[in-house]
């Protein structure tokens, strides 16, 4: 989008809008401003379609930001563009003229407004606000030094007041990638009240992509790596370990010394960090086990594909391997040539080049780390990687057992069931954002959504937790249950891809009807199967488990059960108990 003219992605907007049919989940924003805005509506939509996101924007009335707020849908992700240049006309002139009682009064109006917005949209999904800024006018100039402290002192309450679905973001991040001049157009402003510019918004949408991607379960969950030149300087097959540059030590060394850093940080927020380099396995472990001054170590690694086969095909491995989708990795090399193929072959992993100019590779791969981002991170996040390494030994008993039961007696299964468990709740929200194949609705919720459903007399949330011999899987499943009059619909019902093939889904929808007999009023359960690009997997599951079809099209299955009259069909030895309050 970066070097499309506006009319071109005016052109492209409506052509990629054919491709969404009426009836697939629709993401709906809401733009709130005071200044004009009109231009970031189809760059917004866009951006979300074009990462086949369908989304519809809707401009909200000008300048009347608190009474349209209270008009928006909960569902709804608001964008708010409150500047503080337009608060009233000729704001910044006008106050350096006010006197200290002045100053107070606007002072308390602002926030007092600021309160009516948190208070009427402090239930949304996701609401991003913009700090507000003084940069339009006035940078830095001495003279207007009360002006500055009175916008900090705003941002200071805008940051310890908001609410937590409020994200606050700070323009000056764009300014400083694109510029003030090609952000920021006076004329405009004066003439129309459009201060910022289409590369501005461009820019801006683009700080937007970790969240939305986050609550769309379209962030990456992988990052693969190439070898020489990419995890060092150097060919280690021909160079040596103890001549490869990884450190301050060496010549370009601190380059890469940063880049194992940032792979570090990444494994901490729970990012799976692999290998996949044309390479002696030997070589590599060579510079791994006596390089001293190498800040990373090779068990670091989740999965390592070392070898000499093609790198299309060892990270379709990965992919198989991990139980991820391709369009989940990014891969990093410094080939153009393997670049090419990747992209050739397998479209769907982004990849990243190693710049020519080495000093750009650690801020570039600190930038494609806001691809992983989460909007709720949990503890298991940190853990995920020794999660992986634990599902290596399962599938290694796997391989020596050709009776799934035998496997399952094997692994020592236990599922634990809770109840609107609280310590759990923005793992549950982030279950919702990233599991897509045993999902059969594809609903994405918000901590903010799940708190409500926890609040309400008319919604259960059964979760469960998963352990087995090997370790434990933490907080893998979760139904949702809404209750109306005598029957029960289950609004979503999914699994984490890393308890899959086991059994443990019959083992939850079983115990989830000996729940449903306890409630005396509740003789019906509905579902329905939302067709997704990965959930086809589960697209039979009602029916063969006793489910009948009530309304059937080509996405979408809407089905009933009567709860006394369920048969278990499955009842694997797996032991189930449920969490004490």
């Amino acid at each position: 989008m970066k070097d499309l003219k506006f009319h071109q992605i005016v052109k492209n907007n409506k052509e990629l809008n054919i491709f969404f049919s009426d009836d697939k989940q629709k993401i709906n924003v809401s733009l709130l401003s005071n200044i004009s805005i009109h231009q970031l509506k189809p760059i917004i939509e866009y951006n979300f379609r074009f990462n086949k996101l369908n989304v519809d924007v809707t401009l909200k009335e000008y300048d009347n930001i608190i009474q349209e707020s209270s008009t928006i849908n909960k569902n709804d992700i608001v964008i708010v563009f409150w500047e503080i240049i337009n608060i009233i006309e000729s704001f910044p002139f006008e106050f350096i003229n006010f006197d200290e009682n002045r100053k107070k009064l606007f002072y308390e109006k602002i926030t007092g407004e600021l309160d009516l917005l948190f208070n009427n949209l402090e239930k949304n999904k996701l609401v991003f606000i913009n700090k507000f800024n003084d940069t339009c006018f006035y940078n830095n100039i001495i003279s207007y030094s009360d002006y500055y402290a009175f916008i900090e002192k705003l941002n200071n309450y805008l940051t310890e007041n908001k609410p937590d679905n409020f994200v606050i973001l700070d323009n000056n991040n764009v300014f400083k990638d694109i510029g003030v001049n090609n952000s920021i157009d006076l004329r405009s402003y004066y003439s129309s009240k459009t201060l910022y510019t289409i590369s501005f918004y461009k820019e801006y949408v683009q700080h937007l992509n970790p969240y939305i991607f986050s609550i769309s379960g379209k962030s990456k969950k992988a990052i693969i790596f190439d070898c020489d030149n990419t995890l060092w300087k150097g060919i280690v097959g021909e160079d040596g370990y103890s001549n490869v540059a990884l450190s301050e030590k060496h010549k370009n060394g601190l380059y890469f010394k940063e880049i194992h850093l940032l792979i570090k940080n990444l494994i901490s927020k729970g990012v799976i960090v692999g290998i996949c380099s044309k390479n002696n396995f030997q070589d590599v472990a060579d510079v791994f086990e006596n390089r001293k001054d190498i800040n990373i170590q090779l068990d670091d690694f989740t999965i390592k594909k070392i070898n000499w086969h093609d790198k299309a095909k060892n990270l379709i491995e990965i992919s198989n391997e991990l139980n991820i989708g391709t369009d989940s990795i990014v891969f990093v090399d410094d080939s153009e040539f393997e670049i090419g193929l990747i992209n050739s072959i397998i479209p769907e992993i982004q990849t990243v080049t190693v710049p020519k100019k080495l000093y750009e590779y650690p801020s570039h791969i600190l930038k494609i780390s806001s691809l992983f981002f989460n909007v709720n991170s949990s503890d298991e996040d940190a853990r995920r990687n020794k999660m992986y390494l634990e599902e290596k030994k399962r599938k290694k008993v796997l391989e020596t057992n050709t009776n799934l039961d035998d496997y399952i007696n094997q692994l020592g299964i236990r599922v634990e069931f809770s109840n609107k468990d609280e310590e759990c709740l923005e793992r549950l929200a982030q279950l919702t954002q990233k599991t897509n194949q045993f999902n059969f609705t594809t609903k994405r919720y918000s901590l903010n959504d799940m708190k409500s459903f926890y609040d309400s007399n008319n919604f259960d949330v059964i979760s469960i937790s998963v352990s087995d011999n090997f370790g434990d899987s933490g907080v893998t499943g979760l139904c949702i249950l809404n209750y109306e009059s005598d029957s029960c619909e289950i609004d979503s019902f999914l699994m984490s891809c890393r308890v899959l093939g086991r059994h443990i889904e019959y083992v939850f929808l079983n115990e989830l009807f000996k729940f449903l007999s306890t409630k005396n009023n509740c003789k019906f359960l509905s579902s329905s199967f939302i067709k997704s690009n990965k959930n086809t997997q589960v697209q039979t599951f009602y029916e063969s488990n006793g489910f009948k079809i009530t309304y059937e099209s080509d996405e979408f299955k809407k089905y009933q059960i009567k709860i006394n009259e369920y048969q278990a069909k499955i009842k694997p030895n797996i032991i189930t108990s449920w969490k004490k309050k």
